[in-house]
């Protein structure tokens, strides 16, 4: 894999190359195609296309009305490479438990929707888990005995699974499920959606 670094230098070779091309009297096309085939993108360089389909799923999110009417506990992010949806707080979650509360399973099942319809345009979910460094109850399961980092990934694997038992959304080469252990005010689930 590549490092922005050496795609920088590839950039900068290929300039170079193009303008000595220019001073001597070339069209220097030749030299931009090289470089345009040489430099393919990298998972952590998105295409043109996936860019847009991301800024279009952004898009729609932003219209969803769970979003739009700024639901407490439900938060909607556009980052470089990725559009993030974060559950977050005592509205979704009780201490210590994975589960969302019932009267979220109306914007999962939205959300499983919109997901289910994006698989054939290439999406892919990282669900991100984590816990409330503030509360006991889930830096260590009492039922359990589970680490903060068992504990926030439950949290991650109980929407996966409720994506793929009602909704029927196969995890294998869509989904990843990680926990992310505890943070501050870190009672939440986060996906996030890339192509």
């Amino acid at each position: 894999m590549k490092s922005p670094v050496v795609y920088m230098g590839l950039f900068l070779v290929a300039l170079a190359l193009y303008a000595l091309e220019k001073t001597k009297g070339g069209t220097g096309c030749a030299v931009t195609q090289q470089f345009y085939q040489a430099s393919s993108f990298s998972d952590k360089h998105m295409s043109v296309t996936a860019l847009e389909k991301l800024q279009e799923l952004y898009v729609q999110l932003s219209s969803e009305p769970f979003i739009k009417g700024k639901m407490d506990g439900i938060q909607l992010a556009r980052e470089a490479d990725a559009v993030v949806i974060r559950f977050a707080g005592d509205e979704v979650y009780m201490d210590g438990e994975v589960a969302i509360r019932d009267n979220w399973y109306s914007v999962l099942d939205r959300m499983a929707e919109i997901i289910r319809a994006e698989i054939t345009r290439g999406v892919k979910v990282d669900m991100r888990g984590f816990a409330d460094e503030k509360n006991r109850n889930e830096r260590k399961s009492g039922d359990f005995g589970e680490s903060e980092y068992a504990f926030s990934f439950s949290r991650a694997e109980w929407v996966s699974r409720y994506f793929e038992g009602k909704w029927r959304i196969p995890l294998k080469g869509i989904f990843s499920m990680r926990g992310m252990g505890a943070y501050p005010n870190g009672k939440k689930v986060e996906l996030s959606l890339t192509y």
